[in-house]
Order: structure tokens, then sequence, then C-alpha cells
């Protein structure tokens, strides 16, 4: 014969009560810390917006000819639709391109769009094409 232990209903009650105290008291404690991670995660995941200048290189030079903007972070993006195989940009300091470039970077043909966030101080820049002289895009920062 066996014999079976009866735990009195109560006693289950008190138990239960007990342990239902204790996961709400450590729920609330937590609840500030769980809060404040949840605000700074949120907090690190918004991103600056900013705003973006496209240039498109044609078989007959870039199109826009001038851009103005205010000063300030901006996404440059050059997107290559000539029929050329390679292009050499380059991003010049001053109203002439002479002189070393900021930036001088290949385009291919099998990676056609190109882009890079610039903060560029007012005055004026000029993107070029290093094999055409008289490809320019006339950028001014005011």
């Amino acid at each position: 014969m066996s014999t079976k232990q009866k735990i009195p209903y109560g006693v289950v009650s008190v138990l239960l009560l007990l342990c239902s105290s204790a996961i709400a008291l450590v729920a609330e404690r937590s609840s500030p810390l769980k809060t404040s991670v949840q605000n700074a995660t949120s907090a690190a995941t918004v991103k600056q917006k900013i705003q973006a200048e496209a240039v498109t290189i044609t078989p007959h030079g870039f199109e826009p000819r001038v851009i103005q903007r205010s000063s300030g972070a901006f996404l440059l993006v050059v997107e290559n639709r000539s029929t050329f195989r390679s292009l050499t940009l380059r991003l010049y300091q001053g109203s002439i391109p002479v002189g070393p470039p900021m930036i001088e970077t290949p385009i291919v043909r099998e990676q056609l769009d190109w882009s890079s966030v610039q903060t560029l101080q007012p005055g004026v820049y000029v993107l070029a094409e290093a094999g055409h002289p008289t490809w320019t895009c006339v950028i001014t920062v005011r």
C-alpha cells in the first residue's frame, strides 16, 4: 500500500499568495531600470536626418551645373549615367579646380553611383571629373 500525503488546501493557497507577492515586488523594483534602459536605447537609435544633393553625370557633363545650399552636413550623391567605363570624381575647395582635391574617387561602370556625407564650410567648391576639364558642378555653401 502506498501512502499519499495530503497538503491542506489552506497551505497551498498561502504559498501561492506569497509567490505571487514576491514576483510582483521583484517586477516593481526592476521596472524603473527597464524603463531607463528602454529610453536610453530609444535615444541612441534616433538618427539625424540630413538633406541630399544629387548630381548626375551625363555624356555631356554634370547636371545640375550649380548647387546652392546652407552649411551643415549633407549627403552628396553622384549618379553616373554617362557612357564612360570609368571616371574620377574630384571635389576642390575654391572656385577654380586647381591644387590637390579634397576628395578624389574613381567611379567604375560596375558601380554607377557614389555617395558620401559631406560637411562643408561656407564657400565655393567645384565637383569635377579628372578626364573632362569642362565638366564641373559649382557648389556654393552659404
